[in-house]
């Protein structure tokens, strides 16, 4: 039979298919939900993440392959996927709308489920402790600080990036693929040239983020993951709202202006005056 694999899939689902940081938002929901319990489905390298990092997970699904994609057509009599999943009692959709042609064939293909629809933004937030981690200290590890976002409007300039990064002892400075893609000429000269790092999958960021003693970051998805992994994390906004996006974790600090406004707002030496505050 074509879906045994997928057989195996636990009593909720959670699917999800949205940016690094609104997916790393909704964990504390996941754990909340008894995580032994979930299966989520989502990009395949987010999946894997999550795995990583709530192990508990009952399982891990790729939303591209041939289950989760025939929800988006309209299921005829005889349809081989008809009622295949019957142990599903909720699904946790991040990716649907009620009364939509995917709402009615996951009714089918799942008849035992409740189907909860969510916007994924805002994100959906637990911010209570018990659904967090732990801290994790990492006395002799370095500074991480991701000079990163997923919009240039939420980072500073590089040369900014870098001033506090020398200032803090060289910091170890790293960016993601959509900076691999967005950085000038320039801005990609004057990371590399004082030791920044591409981390160029999922797997190679959480390596880089578990070794930090402290990690700064903007209003970002390794901010984000850093801050839910129990890293402490040092979260720098601007235009976005921190009381809507802020990262959940068990160590977070957030320097923020008191209404949102353009990054300039803050500066290199703001941030340093803050860390030896600590």
């Amino acid at each position: 039979m074509p879906h045994e694999k997928v057989k195996k899939i636990g009593r909720i689902l959670v699917l999800h298919q949205a940016a690094l940081g609104d997916f790393v938002l909704i964990w504390p929901f996941i754990r909340r939900l008894g995580a032994v319990d979930v299966t989520v489905v989502t990009d395949l390298d987010k999946a894997r993440l999550a795995k990583r990092y709530l192990p508990e997970l009952r399982g891990i699904r790729d939303i591209e392959s041939p289950l989760w994609n025939v929800l988006w057509r309209r299921l005829g009599l005889g349809d081989e996927w008809l009622g295949e999943y019957p142990q599903v009692e909720l699904i946790e959709s991040f990716i649907s709308e009620p009364g939509s042609i995917w709402h009615e064939s996951a009714g089918q293909v799942f008849p035992n489920a409740r189907i909860t629809h969510h916007q994924t933004k805002p994100p959906v937030r637990v911010d209570d402790p018990a659904f967090q981690p732990v801290i994790q200290q990492n006395p002799g590890g370095p500074i991480v600080f991701h000079v990163g976002a997923g919009s240039n409007a939420k980072r500073w300039p590089i040369v900014r990036s870098i001033e506090l990064a020398e200032a803090l002892d060289h910091a170890v400075l790293i960016a993601g693929e959509v900076e691999q893609e967005r950085f000038t000429r320039t801005e990609r000269a004057a990371f590399t040239n004082d030791g920044g790092r591409f981390c160029d999958s999922l797997d190679a960021l959480g390596d880089v983020i578990e070794s930090a003693r402290l990690f700064i970051g903007f209003d970002s998805g390794p901010t984000h993951l850093a801050a839910q992994i129990g890293i402490p994390t040092m979260a720098l906004f601007g235009p976005t709202d921190p009381g809507v996006w802020a990262p959940i974790g068990p160590a977070v600090r957030v320097i923020a202006p008191d209404t949102p406004t353009a990054m300039d707002w803050l500066s290199p030496s703001d941030v340093l005056h803050r860390l030896l505050q600590d």
